[in-house]
């Protein structure tokens, strides 16, 4: 045959998706109104289904005193250079308003895990910072968080489909992100 048309392409990703992830048998959308049938309601709403069942799953295998927002500070900050992130790139690395963050570091704050430090160099910048107490608590959960990690997520992906799902990933968080800034005014 001759050279691929681009609807060939997509017809060959198409398929090469569906051997890497095939669709439950069951469903059908021949009786969806057309506007509703479209597959890319599909991919997302899996995207999303596929993020809660995984966040729940974790939820439920990890036993701490710590809920899944502080959770997620701890992780991000403990990842961190010098285990610290300006308020702004805590909210941005964490997709959330940074009214959001300063709410979510007041708690952490209060429970002891995370301290809030101004910047020397600008003083109209803050910084959230891991405490000692901070690093106790997510160094003592982190064991069973990977465990259940691979049990809800790393175990049902090749390697080879991992390095995609992160490339992905990580190209769809740029480019929000990159929207995101864009849409802010100046």
């Amino acid at each position: 045959m001759g050279a691929c048309t681009p609807s060939n392409n997509m017809h060959l990703e198409r398929f090469q998706i569906e051997r890497l992830f095939p669709e439950p048998t069951g469903g059908s959308l021949r009786d969806v109104d057309p506007l509703f049938a479209d597959e890319r309601w599909t991919a997302y709403g899996l995207f999303r289904e596929a993020g809660r069942a995984v966040d729940a799953a974790l939820l439920a295998d990890v036993t701490s005193d710590l809920d899944d927002d502080v959770g997620s500070v701890l992780i991000q900050l403990v990842r961190s250079p010098d285990e610290r992130l300006r308020m702004i790139d805590l909210a941005r690395a964490m997709s959330l308003h940074p009214s959001h963050v300063t709410r979510l570091i007041d708690r952490c704050e209060t429970l002891g895990v995370v301290a809030r430090v101004r910047c020397e160099s600008d003083r109209r910048v803050w910084w959230a910072m891991l405490t000692d107490e901070g690093r106790r608590q997510i160094t003592a959960v982190a064991p069973s968080m990977l465990e259940a990690l691979d049990r809800h997520y790393f175990s049902h992906l090749s390697a080879r489909e991992r390095v995609v799902v992160e490339k992905v990933m990580r190209r769809m968080r740029d480019a929000a992100q990159a929207a995101a800034r864009v849409q802010q005014p100046a």
